[in-house]
């Protein structure tokens, strides 16, 4: 089913489908769904399939880690026709591949069609004392409100204004800033749910 956002679960070669990882992926989605519905009076994205396709990758973690995002990308593609921009789906990938600290981290981020996300990822949704590079334990909504974040992302939206910048103007609160931490506790602008509001992929039921 076209304009819906597709959900995958890949694993590489050297680790083993986690049954718990897939059950998380998909509450994960259904609750962002929901939040949205509430910020967006009603509207929110359709789901292709709220259980997540699975892809068992040809390579072990590190050979993906070394650069995750190309490589993630080209690994699922044996799987599914996952791309940026295709106008059709948009894709969220959790991919069971843990980066090594410290940032800057190639999955975790999103734009045009495409979410990608790790290993770290799949922990905060199902280990409560999970720490992610010193940083932790976390709640799971912040894991929750990342999700969020990144797929607003892949819809297009970016960052509130001057945020990127680091100027005293940004609204940190907001979950395309840094309010993603405290999801669900947490809004879209105005700004924001216009660029929702009219992209093809949100609708009300």
């Amino acid at each position: 089913m076209s304009g819906t956002v597709r959900l995958l679960y890949a694993y590489p070669a050297d680790r083993e489908f986690n049954q718990i990882f897939s059950d998380s992926i998909q509450a994960a989605l259904e609750n962002v769904q929901g939040w949205y519905r509430e910020q967006l009076d009603g509207a929110t994205f359709r789901i292709h399939d709220s259980v997540p396709e699975v892809c068992a990758l040809a390579e072990p973690e590190a050979w993906y880690a070394a650069a995750a995002w190309a490589r993630t990308l080209e690994g699922v593609n044996a799987c599914a026709p996952v791309e940026e921009g295709s106008g059709q789906f948009v894709w969220v990938v959790y991919t069971d591949v843990d980066e090594p600290c410290p940032a800057p981290f190639e999955l975790g981020r999103a734009w045009d069609g495409l979410a990608m996300l790790g290993r770290w990822d799949l922990l905060g949704l199902t280990d409560r004392a999970f720490v992610h590079c010193g940083w932790g334990p976390l709640p799971l909504g912040r894991w929750h409100g990342g999700l969020a974040h990144e797929l607003a992302h892949a819809f297009l939206v970016p960052h509130p204004p001057g945020c990127d910048a680091g100027l005293p103007t940004c609204d940190r609160d907001r979950l395309m800033a840094a309010g993603y931490v405290a999801y669900p506790d947490t809004y879209l602008g105005d700004d924001e749910k216009a660029i929702l509001l009219g992209s093809p992929f949100i609708s009300r039921p």
